[in-house]
């Protein structure tokens, strides 16, 4: 079964281009016609256009970043921002196309699914892992991290995507952060 990692005391700065609103009122989830899959493309589009730029701020340029922030009204509203986009290392100024974002420092699960299996993996991290670690989510975010060398595509089962999650102690006597 899929053990997930901790990673201590992290800060994430990302850079790429945002949407929000209920990504799938068009096609639904996993699909490259909805609004997810438009954003990716909106940004590839000015990867290309930015590169130089990209290249020197980029902590990893192969490695491709989606945060999902769900907004207090989510439950109700079913809208959510969705960034995609690159790690950065720092910026001060970035072209008009781009936003950042800063998370917030905070330790993370790491795990990895499988494109196939994402429900079920996602479903025991979050029902079974998380609370025997005595660890809940501390943020309303998700990151999915996407490997060109390991993601090929949502058509491909085997492809793989990397989840980040930021978490914290429910219970100190429990979680084992060792």
């Amino acid at each position: 079964m899929l053990e997930p990692q901790i990673i201590k005391d992290k800060q994430i700065k990302l850079l790429g281009c945002v949407f929000f609103g209920n990504p799938f009122h068009e096609a639904k989830e996993w699909s490259y016609k909805n609004e997810i899959g438009n954003l990716w493309i909106r940004f590839m589009k000015l990867s290309k256009k930015y590169a130089n730029f990209l290249e020197k701020l980029s902590s990893s340029s192969t490695l491709g970043y989606e945060l999902h922030l769900e907004p207090a009204d989510y439950h109700k509203t079913n809208r959510y921002y969705v960034m995609v986009g690159l790690e950065i290392r720092d910026s001060e100024e970035v072209p008009l196309e781009f936003f950042t974002k800063s998370l917030p420092r905070t330790d993370y699960i790491e795990f990895t699914t499988q494109m196939e299996k994402k429900r079920e993996q996602g479903a025991y991290v979050y029902q079974e892992w998380m609370p025997q670690k005595g660890i809940a989510q501390r943020y309303p975010f998700i990151l999915q991290r996407y490997d060109p060398n390991r993601y090929r595509g949502l058509e491909d089962p085997s492809s793989e995507i990397d989840w980040l999650i930021p978490i914290q102690r429910n219970n100190p006597r429990r979680a084992n952060f060792e």
